[in-house]
């Protein structure tokens, strides 16, 4: 695993097992960075990397466009702005359409804009919605809701676990 800037809450989440690299870079084009992550990647003689964020796709598209890197590209896109911020400038289309080799979108809506704005091939556009596996609270005890909040029995309860908006569909 490569964090291309700081390792993020969930580095502690990672398996004993797995390798973390975390680059430290500042800058979407942090030129030394930009180098040793090619390093990195050739080393490892990885085939694919899969990126996540719009600054660290551009990182990975210029590591390829330059032929730093040789490896496939698979971009999986959480843009939550994409209400507010639809267009897509020259240097953000240039980077997917020809250094990104898959587009994983998690809603029509991202999928929608990849095809239609960005111009990226259908066939090149998958749909991957965000989850949460359930069965890890299985095993949770259970509680009654309405005693719990001193609600009367007959009330509709709604309980949010994370936050539900449009942009993760």
């Amino acid at each position: 695993f490569c964090a291309t800037r700081n390792g993020g809450p969930l580095v502690d989440a990672l398996a004993d097992d797995v390798l973390l690299t975390v680059l430290g870079r500042t800058t979407t084009w942090d030129m030394s960075k930009l180098i040793e992550f090619a390093s990195l990647v050739r080393k490892g003689d990885f085939d694919l990397v899969h990126s996540h964020g719009r600054s660290t796709m551009k990182f990975v598209a210029l590591a390829r466009a330059t032929r730093l890197i040789r490896a496939r590209h698979v971009f999986h896109d959480h843009f939550g702005w994409l209400h507010v911020v639809q267009g897509a400038p020259l240097g953000l289309r240039s980077a997917m359409r020809h250094e990104v080799d898959q587009y994983i979108g998690v809603n029509e809506l991202l999928c929608g804009w990849a095809r239609d704005i960005v111009d990226i091939p259908a066939e090149k556009v998958q749909l991957l919605r965000s989850g949460v596996d359930l069965s890890r609270f299985e095993q949770l005890p259970q509680f009654d809701i309405h005693a719990e909040f001193d609600l009367p029995s007959s009330a509709v309860v709604s309980v949010m676990v994370a936050n539900l908006h449009a942009p993760k569909d």
